[in-house]
């Protein structure tokens, strides 16, 4: 009985020490993990703080800059940035899919230079287009892509409190698109009420759609001299043709067309390439002052206290 008795006390000391030792070694762990947790966020902070070791690069892009350049640039006062929405869009037989990220492109990129201390988002080519399944609106053709309305929501608010967080107070939405109009309107108006006390603001630039369209075709007419006698009933016009060569001629598939001899829109002649290219270019310088312009007289309208 009594070696009995021993062999148990000396088992249950042995799984009481082997107990601690166990728990001396977890409790070790445990501040080997914090100590290297700590480490890698001291890390991060020295790196995060680190002065940039080369010039940095020439682009109002945000995209087109490393992160470092984009901190440098807020701190140095660029916090205005525009945010370019658009859409995978169907227009027609001639046009790419990606029209709006074409034109948003070269409108975001001059405004931005024009303007100065302002830099361009990478723009976002998906929006609402009808519904999916079954499909409804621009959905019915092939290579179009629909987000739905909430996450449409969600995803234009991550990208702009996102911004903020970097330290931009003046957030600019454009669009190409009109069915992105309601929206981007609505979700400005949440974001501004929702950061009425953080010194951001948030802006729908009704001036590069809603007011430009109706002034596309006065401009067209006016100080252009050009005015479309039929709608060949595309979702295109010279206006999109004319920019959208402007960037390359394959946009608007040049050369195909002129093999199929149709190298017109809407009763238009476009066979001089050249002539398309000083029409695309004075729209498009006409865009950008429209758009610094209202952008200039939107942040003049900021109290002074928080320009």
């Amino acid at each position: 009985m009594t070696t009995m008795r021993l062999a148990f006390t000396a088992g249950v000391l042995g799984v009481v020490l082997a107990s601690r030792a166990e728990a001396q070694q977890f409790r070790s762990g445990i501040a080997r993990v914090r100590q290297e947790a700590t480490q890698a966020q001291e890390m991060l902070t020295k790196y995060y703080e680190a002065p940039r070791p080369i010039e940095a690069g020439n682009s109002v892009w945000i995209s087109k800059l490393t992160w470092m350049e984009v901190r440098d640039a807020v701190a140095g006062g660029t916090t205005t940035v525009i945010v370019p929405v658009g859409a995978v869009d169907a227009n027609g037989p001639f046009l790419v899919t990606n029209k709006h990220e074409v034109t948003l492109g070269q409108v975001c990129e001059g405004v931005a230079k024009a303007l100065g201390k302002t830099l361009c988002a990478p723009i976002l080519d998906y929006s609402r287009q009808g519904g999916i399944d079954p499909p409804s609106g621009q959905m019915r053709y092939a290579g179009v892509i629909s987000l739905r309305a909430e996450t449409f929501a969600m995803v234009i608010d991550d990208i702009a409190s996102s911004l903020r967080q970097h330290g931009f107070t003046d957030i600019f939405f454009i669009t190409d698109k009109g069915t992105n109009e309601p929206d981007l309107r609505a979700i400005a108006k949440t974001l501004n009420d929702r950061w009425r006390s953080v010194g951001a603001t948030v802006y729908y630039l009704d001036e590069q759609y809603t007011r430009r369209e109706r002034l596309d075709e006065l401009f067209l007419k006016d100080s252009l001299k050009i005015v479309e006698p039929k709608n060949d009933g595309y979702h295109d016009n010279i206006v999109q043709t004319s920019l959208l060569l402007l960037a390359d001629p394959a946009n608007v598939r040049y050369e195909q067309r002129a093999k199929a001899g149709l190298l017109s829109i809407n009763g238009i002649n476009i066979q001089s390439q050249q002539w398309v290219r000083e029409v695309g270019q004075k729209l498009l310088d006409w865009r950008i002052r429209n758009s610094a312009t209202a952008i200039k007289a939107r942040m003049a309208q900021k109290p002074a206290a928080t320009r």
